[in-house]
């Protein structure tokens, strides 16, 4: 599934790849990693402790919480990039704790031009389907907005 926004071209070598609420699995993932090398492009890898999931957390074990998200998501973007032999492609990880939405829009914000990918499955957030979350989403940040599904 791919929502785009009015007079978005789709190009460009920077990708945002969104995590949340079990979203993204593994196979999700190496599909990322694949679109993102046959685009010669550079990959962001967007954790989101969302609100909804993590508001009991104080501020000490979110932190906890957040740094470990880190480091797993730091060895399973090493093992990935071993698996696809793709050592080379450029991934930063970012953890973030808010509100899904907008913790995606700052990133993007901060990114310019990017094609964000979110891993299936896809949870939305509150009652909007996912045709209307993924429109929301590139409506709000101007962005190509794809689901990349597991590719095995």
């Amino acid at each position: 599934m791919t929502s785009e926004p009015d007079g978005a071209t789709g190009a460009g070598a920077s990708f945002l790849y969104v995590s949340w609420g079990g979203s993204g699995r593994s196979a999700s993932l190496r599909a990322a990693f694949r679109r993102v090398a046959e685009a010669d492009g550079g990959l962001i890898h967007l954790a989101v402790l969302d609100s909804t999931s993590f508001s009991d957390l104080d501020q000490e074990l979110a932190e906890v919480v957040a740094d470990e998200l880190e480091w797993l998501l730091d060895a399973q973007t090493n093992l990935i990039r071993t698996q696809l032999n793709l050592h080379d492609l450029p991934v930063r990880i970012a953890v973030r704790r808010g509100e899904v939405l907008d913790e995606i829009a700052g990133e993007v914000a901060s990114m310019g031009d990017a094609t964000i990918l979110l891993g299936a499955p896809v949870p939305t957030v509150g009652d909007e389907s996912l045709d209307q979350f993924l429109a929301s989403l590139a409506a709000r940040t101007g962005q190509k907005v794809e689901v990349v599904l597991p590719d095995d």
